[in-house]
């Protein structure tokens, strides 16, 4: 069996730095705010494997080709390629079941630049 390489965008890389800032001015605590993204980033890796195992996106109807990791409050949209799994994108979710991106409200790339779908 395969295991991925991970790959992380920019984009991904500045929510994941977002995930530590939020956590951070919640706690005061650095140690707690690495403990948070180090978990996050592990429930990430345990994808490397059987990158098809996170929760499939479908938007009306077919399958998008991205998948998602879930992590307490926070979501990696993730799609795979031949060797390496891209994560995209991480989002947090809001009250009401709202899923909102950290610092950019759009995805570069999802056609034609829509925002990722509700789940």
């Amino acid at each position: 069996m395969t295991k991925y390489k991970i790959r992380y965008t920019p984009e991904a890389m500045g929510d994941m730095d977002a995930v530590w800032d939020d956590m951070y001015e919640v706690s005061k605590e650095p140690d707690v705010a690495d403990k948070y993204v180090n978990d996050f980033i592990d429930g990430i890796e345990k994808k490397k494997r059987f990158p098809r195992s996170g929760i499939p996106l479908v938007y009306r109807g077919p399958f998008t080709g991205f998948y998602a990791v879930s992590f307490k409050k926070y979501k990696a949209f993730y799609r795979v390629n031949d060797s390496y799994r891209e994560v995209l994108r991480i989002i947090m979710e809001k009250k009401g079941g709202i899923l909102n991106p950290l610092k950019y409200p759009v995805c570069p790339t999802m056609p034609h630049g829509a925002a990722l779908p509700k789940l």
